[in-house]
Formats: structure tokens, sequence, C-alpha cells
């Protein structure tokens, strides 16, 4: 058992589950990137408790998730038909014509615009194509500092916009950008 609290409680069930999963299924984990595990019948994509599994339909429901039930609490989602869509670590995946639609979850960036109007007395932000100018990022030859209130909300919203930017590419560079002033926001 792990007491809350300690640091090493991910790991531990890690080591747990994947060795569950070594005796039980006659699974093995990727040398070169452990959250990957692949059996005969499937593949499975580790996170902490979360699992994305691809694989035979009929040995998943008649095997694995019945001798799983056994052992552990688990709820799951199938999808199996065009259009049916699972959740995994608040992206969804839908399965389409030619392969599996990703959709990154809409909530950060909607609490980064409730932040932004928070932070700004109200003040919704300004709609925008993508910035790519390099000019709009460089250090002024004398710079303002925020004051320590203005530069923990700016923390804030870079670090929820680094989150998104890992979905949104087209945002990645300007978010790089932003987090280069974090040590001494201006």
């Amino acid at each position: 058992k792990c007491l809350p609290g300690q640091r090493d409680g991910t790991k531990r069930w890690f080591n747990f589950f994947t060795s569950y999963l070594a005796v039980e299924h006659g699974m093995e984990t990727c040398k070169e990137c452990p959250a990957l595990v692949r059996g005969d019948h499937c593949l499975l994509l580790l996170h902490v408790d979360d699992v994305l599994m691809i694989g035979d339909p009929s040995w998943i429901n008649k095997e694995f998730l019945p001798k799983l039930k056994e052992n552990f609490r688990v709820s799951f989602q199938i999808a199996s038909k065009l259009g049916q869509k699972v959740e995994f670590l608040k992206r969804k995946y839908t399965l389409v014509e030619d392969g599996v639609l990703v959709t990154p979850s809409s909530k950060n960036v909607n609490d980064v615009i409730e932040k932004f109007i928070q932070y700004n007395d109200g003040r919704k932000p300004r709609i925008a194509k993508s910035p790519n100018c390099s000019a709009l990022f460089q250090e002024q030859s004398e710079p303002v500092m925020l004051d320590d209130e203005h530069a923990g909300y700016f923390r804030s919203l870079v670090g929820s916009l680094l989150y998104i930017s890992l979905d949104r590419w087209d945002l990645a560079f300007a978010v790089k950008s932003l987090a280069s002033f974090l040590k001494s926001p201006t």
C-alpha cells in the first residue's frame, strides 16, 4: 500500500501493474518507451492508472477485461465502429475512415480565456492570428518589471499555454517566446 504524499507511488503502481500484465497476460514493456506494453493480442499505452489499448476485440472482451475486473476496479470505453469515441488523457479519439482523429480538450483554452479576463479587469482577449513575428517578443531597452501579483498572473497564463501548445503547434513559437520571460516578466 502507498500512503498519500509518497513520491514513489506512481512508480510503484507502474511496476505493480506491468508485473501483473506480464504474469497474467504474458505482456512485456518496451525497453525504449516503458509506457508501451505489448502482448500477443494487443498494444497498451500506460499513463499512471489510465490505459489506452488497441487489439483483438474478442480477446479483450472475453479474456482481458474479465481478469482485470477480478483484480481491479475498472471503467472503460470501447470504440469499434466508425464515429465512436473514447477519451484518454483529456483528448478524444474518434474512429474515422482512414484512422483515428485526436481532438484536444477545449477546457484549457476556455480556462486561459477566463483567467485573462479575470486578470485584466474584465477585458476580453482580442482574436488574432497566431503571431509569427519575433519582433513582438524582443526585449525593450528599458523593460518595466511586473509587480508580484501581475507576474503571478503572467506565469499562470503561460503555464496553461505551454500545456495547450503541445496540441496546438501553431501556437508553439509564441508560447515559447512568452515562456522566455517567466523568470523576469515585463
